[in-house]
């Protein structure tokens, strides 16, 4: 072989990374993942809306309370159950804090009327030092707002909400007549407003203040309500 012929020299195939199969993997997981996420985000719409947006298994620790202002001057029972994310969560009067209850029905026009104020007095301070709950009840799926927490967060409510079950049980613990609800209970747990219907900001700054203080006050029931037997709207 002549020195100005060149060979040609054959190398052996690069060995496989197996770091590919790896990242394939990784990749097919994460996929998952994400589509599981979505699946969950979006049954919280329409008929597949969370599965404790009416509650079960409500337990009520005290006498229930008797309605339309017959209550004040009484003792507040403890309710238990669940949020609409499956979260437990407890309303227990006499814990040494103020509290205000409000009942909701997420059909109820005047109750859709009343959370963006219940919203802005809170942003504006108004129920500082004062605990608040929510009682998400009288659920109806065929009615507007389904499902109720949607329609809260969509409000920007960030106080707890209790999810009353089919049968009214929180309802009739805290001797809800009509909606919006609100039930003023002073630290040692004894109620001090009981009343019903759309609330202007001095009247919700009543409820508050007599929370605070212990002082039994009337505030009027509203014509602006919904009676708790109301049929849903349209």
């Amino acid at each position: 072989m002549s020195s100005g012929t060149r060979q040609r020299v054959r190398h052996a195939p690069s060995p496989k990374k197996k770091g590919g199969a790896n990242w394939l993997w990784i990749a097919v997981i994460a996929v998952v993942v994400i589509v599981g996420v979505g699946a969950i985000v979006l049954s919280r719409d329409g008929a597949g809306a969370a599965e404790y947006e009416v509650g079960t298994e409500i337990t009520v620790t005290g006498d229930a309370l008797a309605s339309n202002g017959a209550a004040v001057g009484a003792k507040a029972p403890t309710v238990s159950g669940v949020q609409p994310d499956g979260d437990a969560i407890t309303i227990a009067p006499g814990d040494g804090k103020p509290m205000v209850i409000f009942g909701l029905a997420h059909w109820c026009p005047h109750c859709q009327a009343e959370v963006p104020r219940v919203v802005k007095y809170a942003n504006e301070g108004m129920f500082d030092g004062v605990e608040v709950y929510g009682i998400s009840t009288r659920q109806e799926k065929d009615g507007v707002n389904w499902p109720p927490s949607t329609w809260l967060d969509r409000e920007k409510w960030t106080f707890p909400v209790l999810a009353d079950d089919k049968d009214l049980t929180a309802a009739k613990a805290y001797g809800l007549s009509g909606f919006p609800y609100m039930l003023a209970i002073d630290a040692n747990g004894t109620v001090v407003v009981q009343t019903s219907g759309e609330k202007n900001q001095a009247q919700m700054q009543q409820i508050v203040d007599a929370a605070k203080s212990g002082t039994e006050t009337k505030v009027a029931d509203s014509d602006e309500r919904s009676d708790v037997s109301t049929t849903t709207q349209p």
